[in-house]
């Protein structure tokens, strides 16, 4: 994949990612991702063969953002217990009940394991 691609690929995500922000993971549309991406729906469809493949990776990639983002917070703590509280007090100081939180929660939970 070239560099070229590959930044538009970010770009089709970081956009199906805001439009989840905005109006929930079930109304997400290949049209108002492109929109936001500012590319033609058919480039959003050269780079993920369904809105469904799109919705995945954009999970995917926001899941590990989250990750990321909470695991200095997580590993200061020793115990199992702490770090699930922990886990929890970090999602809920990123803003409450949205698909980050959601992502988070999933992930933090898994990783906890």
């Amino acid at each position: 994949m070239t560099v070229t691609a590959m930044e538009t690929t970010e770009r089709i995500l970081e956009a199906a990612t805001d439009c989840m922000r905005l109006r929930g993971l079930r109304h997400v549309s290949m049209n108002e991702v492109a929109l936001h991406a500012g590319v033609s729906r058919m480039s959003v469809y050269r780079h993920f063969v369904d809105r469904d493949a799109l919705v995945q990776a954009a999970l995917e990639r926001l899941s590990e953002q989250t990750t990321a983002a909470a695991a200095p917070f997580i590993r200061r703590r020793r115990t199992l217990a702490s770090q699930v509280a922990e886990a929890a007090t970090w999602v809920a100081a990123q803003g409450g009940r949205d698909i980050t939180s959601d992502i988070a929660t999933l992930q933090l939970a898994q990783a906890a394991r």
